[in-house]
């Protein structure tokens, strides 16, 4: 099994998704560190486009993000084509032209979130630890050009300092051992209960301090978790710390971090790993560990909330905010959500972030989340099985927000959820096996040609369909369980009582739509049992080898 540092590149060199994509005519974009461009050409008229200055804020390990402001650009037609090379390199690679970005604002959020005028974009699967030089060329509707040149480089995989200094520790010397720790430290620790733990001590830039546990076990031919074990940890505030091989039945909190790694851990809590507010967390690590939450397998858990108001599902397995942040490798299993950014006042800077390679089980709302993403947030290649929503937009705030390759079976709601009036997202070549509401999204608003529900605003014109749904074989059935699609019998919680009514029973649960408006909460869009979307053997090979 490679580890994810080989991984990284070994996805890098096989998927250039964006250039496929490019040829199609869809946008990409890209975020990268801040960098000053170097103009080359410009020509202006009176409605023509008068660029700014290219930046690249937080760059990732594998991907680069652009934006290049254009207050003036009247007509919104320009077109900025973009080439990237290694420095060094001959050969100029094309990438997907930049998304145009309109100023906007949001809307019904807390606060109101505003963004600017920009063509933005991102350039994916990129070497780490590597400088590349960017060329970009901008064509507007009256035929003036301007370009621009940056270089960027990607980060590297964090890793512990080349002679590091390895400190041998047991639950009795943890405390003395992590206040006199320096930058460069290596703590090994033997096996043993060590409790709650609050780091007291950063590191450096090559050289940070490494919390790791010996090997306590091995998950699908990798080492993972260790004979050290926590109830809960605490890098709150921390620069430059690896956390690595421990078992931690609690929260990792990493609030306020950065630079911070997490990798080849064993988290069992209901609250994984978290950031859940501002500051959040900056250019943190978040890869190869199994989290795993409380939540079962059950139908009537799936969605919001029951009928008295109440949470039917809780838990996060791994949810962040703040910029530059890569997860990946991860398994997650058993939450409410299982991988999510922060909404609304808690949302912070959610620029940048990369979530890629995750297996995501048993997301009884949603398998990943990005809501409130505000550019070049980047969700490729992930699996998820057995979840309510598969990916949510809820909003993207201007974006580009991408979803990409990613593949989704056995859900019992809909593959996208784009509500609250999201702007940007950008959806390419993913895969959704199931029986139901094949590639359909969740809507605020009805066409003139759909009723909505009197439980929901969703579009619910939904034919009538009896087919079994399938599950995956590790799970147990509910009892209760014999309905198929979206239907009442797998949110029953969710529907009004007048709804209920024009609902016939199945095991003591309202099933089988018998009108347009019988789907409440548990999804929208046009159902039946013809919208099956074919499973792509070659996009299966490829996420195989990344788990």
């Amino acid at each position: 099994m490679k580890s994810s540092d080989e991984r990284d590149w070994h996805h890098a060199s096989r998927r250039h998704v964006l250039k496929l994509a490019g040829a199609a005519g869809v946008a990409v974009f890209s975020a990268v560190a801040p960098a000053k461009a170097v103009p080359q050409a410009a020509g202006t008229s009176q409605n023509a486009t008068i660029p700014e200055d290219v930046v690249s804020p937080h760059p990732t390990i594998t991907n680069l993000a652009i934006e290049w402001k254009v207050p003036t650009d009247e007509h919104l037609g320009g077109v900025v084509r973009v080439e990237y090379r290694a420095v060094g390199g001959s050969q100029w690679r094309r990438a997907m032209p930049l998304r145009r970005i309109p100023a906007g604002r949001s809307i019904g959020t807390r606060p109101i979130f505003h963004w600017d005028d920009e063509y933005s974009g991102s350039i994916f699967d990129l070497r780490p630890n590597t400088a590349y030089e960017i060329r970009l060329k901008l064509t507007d509707r009256e035929r003036r050009s301007a370009e621009r040149t940056i270089r960027v480089r990607t980060r590297p995989v964090p890793r512990a300092a080349p002679n590091a200094r390895i400190r041998h520790v047991t639950p009795q010397t943890l405390a003395s051992a992590a206040s006199a720790a320096r930058p460069g430290d290596i703590l090994l620790l033997t096996p043993g209960k060590y409790g709650a733990f609050t780091a007291t001590r950063d590191g450096e830039p090559d050289k940070p301090i490494v919390i790791r546990s010996r090997s306590g076990g091995v998950v699908r031919g990798r080492a993972l978790g260790g004979g050290a074990v926590f109830d809960s940890i605490s890098l709150q505030d921390r620069r430059y710390v690896h956390l690595d091989r421990v078992t931690v039945n609690g929260s990792v909190d990493l609030l306020g971090g950065e630079e911070l790694v997490v990798r080849r851990c064993v988290v069992n809590a209901v609250f994984g790993i978290i950031a859940k507010g501002p500051p959040g967390m900056k250019n943190c690590y978040i890869a190869d560990n199994v989290v795993t939450g409380i939540m079962p397998w059950e139908n009537l858990r799936m969605g919001h909330l029951n009928a008295q108001g109440e949470a039917a599902n809780r838990g996060e397995g791994i949810q962040v905010t703040g910029p530059g942040n890569v997860i990946c490798h991860n398994r997650v299993i058993g939450y409410r959500d299982c991988i999510s950014l922060m909404e609304d006042r808690s949302a912070h800077e959610q620029v940048c972030v990369d979530i890629y390679n995750n297996d995501v089980y048993r997301g009884m709302d949603d398998g990943i989340e990005a809501d409130f993403a505000m550019g070049n947030v980047r969700v490729l290649r992930n699996r998820l099985t057995n979840c309510f929503v598969g990916l949510s937009s809820q909003p993207s705030l201007g974006g580009p927000t991408y979803f990409v390759r990613n593949v989704m079976y056995n859900l019992t709601g809909t593959p996208f959820k784009l509500s609250r009036h999201t702007v940007g997202a950008v959806i390419l070549h993913n895969t959704t096996v199931k029986v139901g509401d094949g590639g359909a999204a969740r809507r605020t608003t009805c066409p003139a040609s759909t009723k909505p529900s009197t439980a929901s605003p969703i579009c619910t014109s939904t034919p009538r369909h009896t087919t079994t749904k399938r599950d995956d074989s590790r799970e147990p059935r509910p009892s209760s369980w014999r309905s198929t699609g979206i239907g009442c019998c797998l949110a029953p919680i969710f529907l009004s009582k007048s709804d209920k009514k024009r609902c016939t029973k199945c095991g003591g649960v309202s099933s089988r739509p018998q009108t347009s408006s019988c789907l409440g909460r548990a999804g929208g869009g046009t159902t039946a049992s013809s919208c099956q979307t074919r499973y792509s053997s070659r996009s299966t090979e490829r996420m195989r080898d990344g788990f």
